[in-house]
């Protein structure tokens, strides 16, 4: 199966979204990534060339949810744990590593992690909207092809019984390892709402945002300080005249300040990056907790008995920081 054709069946007969991405890599490079929906008849301008595919997760391919297992415990247990399913990819090192479901209601990523030599490890990952997967016939990073073990129907699962599956999967894994879970001291915060037009007010704040900001100086981290405010100044949505205009006002108090060819080369790497992480203009959104949010037909004592839990396990995770 070419990459075309792949797309072709994935849009058609699944009613997946898929995305293009650059050959061997596993992150798109397109702008707005996450908002693009190609049509059946455009996917030849798309996939007629050697690249790799992915399928945007979630409410843009019907809920389709992708169990990634990180750890190659978790690849060994998960049939153990996890419900059964007639979709599951993986490469020759890490065969059956991505379990595909159809969720019954709207459901957010959750990521199990874990501290491993003293570093935060992922070992399961709950995939939905706003993240996406490379698909069979990829090429990974690593050179080995992105195969299927079982090119079948996704099975349609409860999110509530999906993500306790993950749950205790981890927990598993954790448990064999030895190894303690992550500990947020703070709550996720995720982006909500359309993306807007940035108008004067954001930009505005975006001058008030980087005038706060400690001036780049040479000789101390300065080149790293000024790519800094201007990924900031991406993450604002702002034009390229009114990103220029922040940027020259923040450069002013650079010591020394930056020649303008630099300066600019930092504002299109700075929203390449950002781009390439689907963040351009998140401030634009709406910020909120996302597990202060109510799920789908869950009753309200069990809502707020949830929240509770949650808050009393960050206000002892802060206790334990302190």
């Amino acid at each position: 199966m070419t990459v075309l054709s792949a797309s072709q069946d994935y849009t058609a007969v699944r009613r997946w979204s898929c995305i293009d991405m650059p050959f061997r890599t596993k992150k798109p490079v397109r702008d707005e990534w996450q908002n693009l929906r190609i049509r059946y008849h455009d996917l030849p301008k798309y996939f007629g060339r050697r690249c790799n595919i992915g399928v945007l997760l979630g409410e843009p391919s019907n809920w389709l949810i992708d169990v990634d297992l990180d750890h190659a415990l978790a690849v060994e247990l998960a049939p153990q744990f996890l419900p059964a399913t007639g979709s599951i990819f993986g490469r020759v090192s890490k065969q059956q590593s991505h379990w595909l479901y159809y969720v019954t209601a709207p459901a957010a990523t959750k990521k199990e992690q874990a501290i491993i030599d003293a570093k935060r490890t992922m070992l399961v990952e709950f995939r939905s909207s706003g993240c996406q997967t490379v698909m069979p016939p990829s090429i990974h990073t690593s050179g080995e092809r992105i195969e299927w073990a079982q090119d079948g129907e996704p099975a349609k699962v409860a999110p509530d019984v999906l993500l306790s599956a993950v749950a205790a999967l981890a927990k598993e894994v954790r448990t064999r390892l030895g190894v303690p879970d992550v500990v947020e001291c703070k709550p996720r915060k995720v982006a909500v709402g359309p993306m807007r037009t940035a108008i004067s007010s954001d930009v505005e704040r975006c001058r008030r945002y980087v005038s706060r900001i400690s001036p780049a100086i040479s000789g101390q981290r300065g080149d790293p300080s000024t790519f800094h405010v201007c990924c900031l100044i991406a993450r604002f949505g702002l034009t390229d005249a009114d990103a220029w205009e922040v940027i020259s006002e923040f450069n002013q108090r650079c010591v020394p300040p930056w020649n303008d060819k630099a300066l600019r080369r930092n504002l299109e790497n700075a929203r390449e990056q950002v781009t390439a992480a689907g963040q351009f203009g998140e401030k634009l959104r709406k910020q909120t907790d996302v597990w202060r949010l109510q799920k789908p037909g869950e009753p309200v004592a069990i809502w707020k008995a949830r929240i509770h839990a949650i808050e009393h396990r960050l206000k002892q995770g802060r206790r334990k920081h302190a």
